[in-house]
């Protein structure tokens, strides 16, 4: 299917993080694009003021009239939409070319230099800090992210002039085994989602499988002690931790100053100095580790790497401040 070609993108369940990037990415583009969600929220509002269309009953006749077009349109879909939803339904009964989110995301990552960080959490921080590096950086990317980053307040960066791609890489619905890195990064694997795994023992072997589809060339980094097995000799491998010196890539001289913690992080070459994380937790030191990994292997220079740490805002419902008082 060739993307450019199409006319109308159709989601069901638009309201969705993952849905909405793709809906403003096609909507970026030109495309006619419209949906149907659950339930009114801050991400629908934006849509529609947008100029996307967005209904939240489910009845056919809701849909705009040009997305019955079916050799024009394609219909992408959360898991999270049910199969008798009424829209679903027409659609699979009337031979809709219809895709998961994860399987369109995959055809616009896997033409790119693609970057996924995957992990059963820790995955939305640490891919927004490695969007938001490489954006400030020469070789910029797009990126779609699973939260919104307050520095840019979105979930989506788009430059098509660059090569590189960033995405959250879901482990829900064995999604990410749509994506083929360059890059990939994993945060953590423990026993999630066990109504799509049947076990830990069946996420692991997922994860597993993930690594196996990191491109020939390409580079696998690890939080130190995750244990995974793979056989993959033609790529390079590293780990990261928050302060162990077993690890490639590790935080040093952590130190609060004025709220904010300040530290350095040692690579495999030189240490990457004088960060100033307003992130708050000590989580958050080990993810822009991880981010500092990433954008390492992908050549961008230190400076960099610590300005646009030192500048990150963090990831909205994220360690959000509600309240300071001096006293």
């Amino acid at each position: 299917m060739n993307l450019e070609s199409l006319h109308n993108v159709y989601f069901l369940g638009i309201g969705g993080i993952g849905m909405s990037a793709l809906a403003k990415y096609f909507h970026a583009l030109g495309k006619n694009v419209a949906g149907y969600d659950l339930n009114p929220s801050a991400i629908t509002d934006e849509l529609q003021n947008s100029g996307i269309k967005i209904h939240f009953t489910e009845e056919l006749n809701q849909i705009p009239p040009d997305f019955h077009d079916k050799a024009h349109t394609l219909i992408i879909r959360t898991p999270a939409v049910p199969s008798e939803h009424k829209e679903w339904v027409y659609f699979v009964q009337n031979d809709f070319q219809i895709k998961k989110r994860a399987e369109v995301l995959g055809m616009l990552f896997n033409v790119k230099r693609g970057i996924a960080i995957a992990g059963t959490h820790g995955k939305t921080s640490v891919s927004s800090m490695s969007a938001f590096i490489l954006h400030n950086s020469r070789i910029r990317c797009s990126a779609f992210l699973g939260g919104i980053v307050k520095n840019i307040s979105s979930n989506l960066i788009i430059d098509e002039k660059s090569p590189w791609m960033v995405a959250e890489a879901d482990e829900y619905d064995r999604s990410f085994l749509y994506l083929n890195p360059e890059i990939a990064l994993i945060t953590w694997v423990d026993a999630d989602h066990l109504d799509i795994y049947s076990s830990i023992d069946d996420i692991r072997k997922t994860f597993e499988k993930f690594l196996l589809q990191v491109n020939e060339g390409g580079t696998i980094i690890l939080k130190a002690g995750i244990d995974l097995k793979f056989d993959h000799n033609k790529v390079s491998s590293y780990t990261y931790s928050l302060d162990s010196s077993i690890a490639d890539f590790y935080a040093k001289n952590i130190h609060i100053e004025n709220g904010c913690y300040r530290f350095d992080i040692k690579t495999p070459g030189a240490d990457i100095k004088g960060i100033t994380l307003k992130y708050r937790g000590l989580t958050n030191i080990e993810n822009a580790v991880a981010a500092a990994a990433v954008a390492y292997v992908a050549g961008i220079e230190h400076p960099v790497i610590a300005s646009s740490l030192s500048e990150f805002l963090g990831v909205q419902r994220r360690f959000d401040v509600q309240f300071e008082d001096d006293k």
